[in-house]
């Protein structure tokens, strides 16, 4: 299957697979050639009628690429922003672990005769929706049943001593439990959840209650 082709003057290979029957079929036609720098690929795909059609242009490209000999590589990419750095202090005996997407930080919290549970921090640039919302999808999570959004609203308690508009709410399924926390702060949405085993989160809570308040 595999062609000999010109690549930039040089000799290449090519090769070509079609996918289907009818009006339906697809093809894709890759190119390749072998450089001191690495191995490059070209790659024309799509209905089968309409890669056949370009095929001689795609064959032209090919012969016309020119590779310039030392020229000026591409800039690096620019650093990615440093996080913000989480307020307050981290409570003593929580231990860091690697985040989930998109997590800012995450934490294991002593457990409690066997009893796990884990903290987990992030940031978002929106409130990512309504509170009731919110509230809903942390019920999800747990498996509890859908209630009225009247019944959720009221989950939400006023976070006592953290940004205005802090909430914060407790909710259980029979072993499993969750804290969380939505915290407006610098123009972001921070979100803290505190999740597993009913007795670990519990012995848990009053540290991530502070945590989430930003208390040094």
């Amino acid at each position: 299957m595999i062609k000999e082709v010109p690549v930039a003057g040089a000799a290449g290979k090519m090769f070509e697979v079609t996918d289907g029957e009818g009006e339906k079929a697809t093809r894709f036609v890759v190119a390749f050639t072998h450089r001191p720098e690495g191995s490059l690929f070209f790659k024309i795909q799509g209905g089968d009628a309409a890669v056949t059609a370009q095929k001689p242009a795609f064959f032209e490209f090919l012969k016309g690429v020119k590779f310039v000999e030392g020229g000026t590589p591409p800039p690096a990419p620019a650093p990615a922003p440093e996080p913000p750095a989480l307020p307050g202090k981290v409570p003593e005996g929580w231990t860091a672990v690697a985040p989930g997407p998109m997590q800012q930080a995450k934490f294991a919290v002593p457990e409690k005769d066997g009893a796990k549970a884990e903290v987990m921090v992030s940031i978002f640039p929106s409130a990512t929706g309504t509170t009731v919302e919110n509230v809903k999808r942390w019920r999800r999570q747990l498996a509890l049943a859908e209630i009225d959004d009247a019944e959720v609203a009221k989950l939400a308690r006023p976070l006592e001593g953290a940004a205005e508009g802090a909430v914060l709410v407790d909710l259980q399924n029979e072993s499993r439990s969750m804290v969380g926390a939505i915290v407006p702060r610098g123009g972001q949405w921070w979100f803290y959840k505190l999740l597993g085993d009913a007795p670990a989160v519990a012995g848990a809570r009053a540290a991530f209650v502070d945590f989430a308040k930003g208390t040094p």
